[in-house]
């Protein structure tokens, strides 16, 4: 079930979030995750995505 958020956008149960990496990773495509307490955003989580942007498609 997808529900829709104010603040996050859509917030997607477990079993969607399976089925999307399982599609991007049949396509050839490399998922990752990344995990962390993000409530406070500063320039070192910018540096993290984006470094983490380098090693994956999705």
């Amino acid at each position: 079930m997808t529900v829709e958020n104010p603040f996050f956008g859509k917030l997607h149960n477990l079993d969607e979030i399976a089925d999307e990496v399982s599609k991007k990773k049949s396509s050839g495509k490399k998922v990752g995750l990344i995990t962390g307490c993000f409530d406070i955003l500063h320039v070192g989580h910018i540096d993290l995505f984006r470094k983490a942007k380098e090693h994956v498609a999705y």
